[in-house]
């Protein structure tokens, strides 16, 4: 478990685990992680008590994955993107268009999918549960008051980097600000999620102060970020909180005035904070509505990539291969496009252009099945006249980045893959039927009246 939690601080500080490095050393960190839970299996002489069809998606991934990079239809120029066909193509066995690349891709997976188990094992104990969630809290809480003090200081270079490799759209370590702000959108749920429960724990007011603190900063944080669809994933995220959670918001034991003076200083701390990137912010947002910003691109780009998906078959063209396939789609497009595309900005696309539609349906049934599950929590809860407060958030945390996912690329980026399987593993932790710990109001999942 250490060297998970490890992982959840390193890799929003690591660039987000975008470069070779950063990612190996995540990936060795989650492997290590797998290690010692397999140890733990044995010393205790226990399995874990997951559903099927969690485990037959993981093993077809994984099938998926071998089988592609066990029969390479094509091997790539070195120094170059020609690619050269090897053999003839066999649609019924997946297949990648270079098997190196493929082969690191499925590394990545193979850290990711063990850390799915991991945290879907451990997690059915609520302790283990609200223990990531406050690790999840405290790196977003990090990764924004680092992004807000670079506003302010009106910085031109993110951490670790120099102005030349920062671009002008980072924030805290990451280069590019969609993917800060989809770190954010699953960090501050966390952070809610714990004050809100703290109402009815039993918590010493000044922790729960804290978790307010750390809530507000990193949602505040989406602001002084100039993401646009990070704004109004914000702002739609809050307002599913407040109705979600409405009884503790108002029926709280601070008099009415003293509900509007907190507002008012928030008010005021929120405007400061914002304030220094103001400028930037509301030129993304006119450049959005008179130009269209970079819709145009994008809508070229997505052109491309159906026409992509429609030629590689059920397998698609190979893990990790996007940006080795995108450059013979783009065609009349390129001019329009230009530079190098190494993600589409539409992760679904990119997915299935890597693939195909046997991967999608596969990881679909991963990911809806464990939003299922969450989904099913909620309903029996709202029937029991109470809140679950961790199933809530989770389904919250899951949709803000799979709603970014449709207009950028946030599932690509280590750090924030590794927040979706915290969220996600932590929704089939509880459809196992096995759930150490009962319900009880004054230690995990709070009665919210």
């Amino acid at each position: 478990m250490l060297p998970l939690i490890c992982a959840l601080f390193y890799a929003p500080l690591a660039f987000g685990g975008t470069t070779q490095q950063t990612a190996s050393i995540i990936d060795a960190l989650l492997f290590a992680s797998f290690a010692g839970w397999l140890i733990g299996l044995l010393l205790f002489l226990r399995l874990p008590s997951l559903p099927g069809v969690f485990w037959g998606s993981i093993g077809v991934l994984l099938v998926i994955g071998g089988c592609a990079i066990a029969n390479p239809g094509f091997v790539r120029v070195p120094g170059s993107w020609q690619l050269l066909p090897i053999q003839e193509e066999q649609w019924l066995i997946p297949s990648t268009v270079d098997q190196k690349t493929s082969l690191a891709s499925m590394i990545h997976w193979g850290a990711l999918l063990s850390a799915v188990v991991v945290v879907a094992d451990l997690s059915s104990h609520r302790g283990v549960r609200w223990l990531l969630l406050k690790m999840v809290a405290l790196s977003g809480l990090l990764v924004s008051l680092v992004g807000i003090l670079q506003k302010a200081a009106e910085s031109d270079a993110m951490l670790w980097a120099t102005s030349e490799e920062s671009g002008k759209v980072f924030f805290g370590a990451f280069r590019y600000h969609t993917n800060a702000a989809a770190f954010l959108a699953m960090s501050w749920p966390a952070s809610a999620a714990l004050w809100i429960r703290s109402f009815s724990t039993r918590g010493h007011p000044i922790l729960r102060s804290l978790w307010f603190i750390s809530f507000f900063f990193t949602w505040l944080g989406m602001f002084v970020n100039t993401s646009k669809i990070g704004h109004l994933v914000a702002l739609g995220g809050v307002a599913i909180l407040v109705v979600a959670f409405r009884k503790t918001f108002f029926q709280s034991s601070y008099t009415a005035v003293q509900k509007l003076l907190s507002a008012m200083v928030l008010l005021v701390m929120g405007v400061c904070a914002v304030y220094p990137a103001f400028s930037l912010i509301s030129d993304r947002w006119a450049e959005a509505v008179t130009t269209g910003g970079s819709l145009s691109g994008r809508l070229n780009a997505y052109s491309a990539c159906t026409e992509a998906i429609a030629e590689g078959g059920i397998w698609g063209y190979g893990p990790g291969t996007f940006s080795l396939i995108f450059p013979y789609f783009t065609g009349a497009s390129m001019e329009a496009l230009g530079g190098f595309w190494r993600h589409a900005h539409q992760d679904y696309l990119q997915f299935l252009i890597e693939w195909g539609w046997g991967g999608f349906v596969t990881v679909a049934v991963l990911v809806f099945g464990g939003v299922w599950i969450g989904c099913r929590i909620v309903r029996d809860a709202h029937q029991e006249g109470r809140k679950d407060i961790s199933a809530t958030i989770g389904l919250m945390a899951l949709g803000s980045v799979l709603l970014i996912a449709a207009f950028d690329f946030p599932l690509q980026i280590p750090a924030i893959q590794l927040l979706f399987v915290v969220y996600l593993a932590g929704m089939w932790a509880r459809g196992g039927g096995k759930e150490v710990a009962p319900y009880s109001a004054t230690e995990s999942e709070p009665q919210v009246a």
